[in-house]
C-alpha cells in the first residue's frame, strides 16, 4: 500500500510517499480503504522531532484522521463489515491507503 512516511526530522521535506506492507487487522481492529486523508498540524511538529526523534523508528507511518471503506474486520469486530463507509480517528501511524483502525 501507498503511505505518507516520514524519513528524517527535517520538517515537510522529510515526508516522502512509499510502498509499505498492508497490515492485517488484528482482533478489535478495522481494515479501511482510504478514499481521504490528511495531514494536520501535530505531523507537521512530529516531522521537525516533536516528542522526540527517538519514539519513531524511521520509516515511520504519519496520520490519524481518514475516511474510507472498511475492507477487512478483525474476529471481535461486531459494528462494522466489510464495504461499510467509514471516517474517524485511527491509532497514530497507521494511516496510509489501507489502514487498520480501531
Amino acid at each position: 500500500m501507498k503511505a505518507l512516511t516520514l524519513n528524517g526530522y527535517d520538517g515537510l521535506a522529510s515526508l516522502k510517499f512509499a510502498e509499505v506492507a498492508t497490515p492485517e487487522p488484528g482482533p478489535n481492529d478495522v481494515l479501511v480503504k482510504v478514499k481521504a486523508a490528511s495531514v494536520n498540524p501535530v505531523d507537521t511538529k512530529i516531522a521537525r522531532g516533536y516528542g522526540g526523534p527517538s519514539q519513531r523508528p524511521l520509516p515511520h507511518v504519519l496520520g490519524r484522521d481518514g475516511a474510507g471503506t472498511v475492507a477487512k474486520v478483525g474476529s471481535a469486530v461486531t459494528g462494522f463489515k466489510p464495504g461499510d463507509e467509514v471516517y474517524g480517528v485511527g491509532d497514530p501511524g497507521r494511516w496510509a491507503r489501507s489502514p487498520n483502525m480501531r
